[in-house]
């Protein structure tokens, strides 16, 4: 391999580096999402959740 050659392959690697960094960066700054999963478990819990408190003890008659 000559010198340009490796040259050229070192700009490359360089690149590559630079633009992971840049996509580390841009996902730091941007606000952390809950997963897909989650957001769907949170809603069935929503709809499944009881509208008024479960009685424990039986009403007297």
């Amino acid at each position: 391999m000559n010198v340009l050659a490796i040259y050229a392959v070192n700009e490359h690697i360089a690149d590559l580096l630079a633009e992971a960094s840049a996509e580390r960066q841009r996902r730091a700054r941007s606000p952390q999402r809950r997963g897909f999963v989650a957001s769907i478990l949170e809603a069935a819990r929503a709809v499944t959740a009881p509208a008024t408190p479960r009685l424990t003890a039986y009403p007297r008659s």
